[in-house]
């Protein structure tokens, strides 16, 4: 969740200059089982269970400046700066390994709990670039964003059990390895009939992960209805689409090419107050 409080202000007749700072915080769960049977009595087990439980919490805060200029009646120009968050992690994790013989004896290959890791990551910086046309009671706007995703980093006393290395600088080294900048073009389409406005929006852009090398498109829909009290609602729905193209050598030396079609929606609710 983001809580997210901001403000603007006129700095000339045409031109505004706003700044919105956040408080992220929440919670994720990650479960993966995997069981295995002998119902035909190939081997000396008769049962094998591996699980793994995963739960990080966050917390943090970030920051958003922009200003906006309007060219004349129906050109305007914005240009916003999202500041890198910092989010502090707290981690929680167990993994059971266990393994029950023929004879109804099981054998425990792993019991391990963790508690109370903690470290902290700094996000990416972003830089976005938009131009609105309007002409009531239609706008359009074409759109240009760069995430520097490569210069994620993660900070904390933790080190990696099998090498001793400094776990940050572990992370560190898969990142400068399989992470790229990301260059996102947009446009978008909103109609506005106060109190109702639909909207609409597509995007391009190339997927951060370096060995996935097809792009990742966007779509979104929205739906907005303000009341004259000041209490707004919003209804909007994303689609994602990507494919990835997961290449690679096998130790035989083989080629190996993996195509492996994605899609990802969601449905979003909001909320907001206008003075």
């Amino acid at each position: 969740y983001a809580y997210t409080a901001g403000t603007s202000t006129l700095v000339s007749m045409n031109t505004s200059l706003g700044i919105a700072i956040s408080y992220l915080t929440g919670r994720n769960s990650f479960e993966k089982l995997y069981e295995e049977t002998d119902p035909q009595d190939i081997y000396d087990f008769s049962r094998f269970v591996d699980s793994l439980h995963f739960e990080p919490t966050y917390r943090g805060i970030g920051a958003r400046i922009g200003f906006l200029s309007e060219l004349n009646d129906a050109l305007k120009l914005g240009v916003s700066i999202e500041l890198p968050s910092r989010i502090s992690v707290t981690e929680s994790s167990s993994r059971d390994s266990i393994e029950w013989y023929d004879s109804g004896n099981p054998y425990v290959w792993s019991d391990e709990k963790w508690s109370g890791l903690e470290y902290t990551v700094w996000g990416p910086w972003r830089l976005g670039l938009g131009l609105g046309f309007g002409a009531q009671p239609l706008e359009a706007s074409v759109n240009y964003r760069f995430h520097s995703y490569a210069t994620t980093s993660l900070i904390g006393d933790l080190f990696d059990s099998e090498t001793g290395k400094d776990l940050g600088d572990v992370v560190d080294a898969q990142i400068d390895k399989y992470v790229e900048n990301v260059h996102e073009f947009a446009a978008s389409l909103n109609w506005n009939v106060n109190p109702l406005s639909l909207s609409f929006g597509a995007s391009l852009m190339n997927d951060p992960l370096n060995y996935r090398f097809d792009n990742i498109i966007r779509m979104d829909l929205g739906l907005a209805y303000q009341f004259e009290s000041g209490i707004g609602f919003t209804l909007a729905f994303r689609n994602e689409q990507w494919q990835s193209d997961l290449n690679h050598t096998l130790e035989s030396s083989v080629d190996r090419s993996v195509d492996v079609e994605n899609t990802y929606s969601k449905f979003q609710i909001g909320m907001k107050y206008i003075l």
